[in-house]
């Protein structure tokens, strides 16, 4: 199976790196500066939590061009970059596309593309990048499904993270399940600019917010973990 990952930040490069070290044919698109330290010293990974640090020599491009055809690209980019990558996306001849990450308008990014056949994931990892290399924490967990209503791919999921360390939790309603995220995740991320970092400050809030977040999602129906 051949597979582009479309874009080298941390959640890319773990991607990437993880496809690749299960024995996938990976390449991986980046730019610039990035894309030059990856092909000359291999793309370096250092674990938050430990000493290692992997090198993968995973293969670099810089573009995608039309004529060049994946099984399936995962575009990893940030929300805000998105709308620029439509067009090239379009012009490929790639059948499977997935774009990983938040996303509050799936549906609407799903129809800009249709004669795609369009998934979501949300994948556990986080990190910065350094001009050299990546610090990260990775989970190896990915969350991954297409709209309600829209064909089953849990074959094609399974061909894809087959052999690799992953846990992958098959979804086949990606748009509550994003939205859901959103739901606590933007809450939490201006409790982090209310209290500069500190959460514990929000210790006593924290029962209220657990029953917010169970208020939002009852009657949410469960994934089914592959």
């Amino acid at each position: 199976m051949k597979i582009l990952v479309y874009g080298a930040g941390v959640l890319g490069c773990n991607l990437a790196r993880n496809l690749f070290h299960a024995g996938k044919d990976v390449t991986l698109l980046a730019r610039g500066n990035w894309a030059e330290e990856i092909r000359k010293n291999g793309l370096r990974i250092k674990d938050q939590f430990s000493l290692r640090t992997s090198v993968s020599n995973i293969p670099v491009v810089t573009e995608l061009a039309p004529n060049v055809r994946y099984d399936v690209i995962f575009v990893v980019l940030r929300y805000t970059q998105l709308d620029s990558a439509l067009e090239t996306l379009r012009a490929n001849q790639t059948k499977n596309i997935v774009f990983v990450g938040n996303n509050v308008q799936a549906r609407a990014l799903a129809a800009a593309l249709p004669e795609k056949n369009v998934l979501f994931a949300f994948a556990l990892s986080a990190g910065h990048r350094e001009p050299d290399r990546v610090v990260s924490i990775d989970l190896k967990k990915i969350t991954i499904g297409q709209l309600r209503g829209a064909v089953s791919n849990a074959e094609l999921i399974g061909e894809i993270f087959g052999g690799t360390k992953y846990k992958v939790v098959y979804e086949p309603n990606m748009e509550d399940y994003l939205l859901c995220h959103a739901a606590f995740v933007m809450p939490a991320a201006f409790a982090c600019y209310k209290t500069d970092g500190d959460l514990k400050k929000l210790r006593r809030n924290t029962v209220y917010l657990g029953r917010v977040i169970d208020a939002n999602i009852e009657g949410y129906t469960q994934p089914k973990t592959l």
